[in-house]
């Protein structure tokens, strides 16, 4: 969300993950070491929190 006040100042906000829900993403790194042949490299990563922005942008 941003509002304009003039041309040169700018107020912005933005909410990540508004409903703050919980999942997962999965990925796959694969190795091309080849002494980690017997070694699992996946890699599960969770869902970042909610977050709150804000800020203005000034121009001169």
């Amino acid at each position: 969300m941003n509002y304009k006040v003039s041309e040169s100042l700018e107020f912005f906000a933005t909410i990540e993950n508004l409903l703050d829900k919980k999942y997962y993403q999965f990925v796959n790194m694969s190795s091309t070491d080849t002494r980690k042949t017997m070694e699992n490299d996946a890699t599960i990563r969770v869902a970042p929190p909610r977050a709150y922005y804000a800020g203005l942008r000034y121009k001169f």
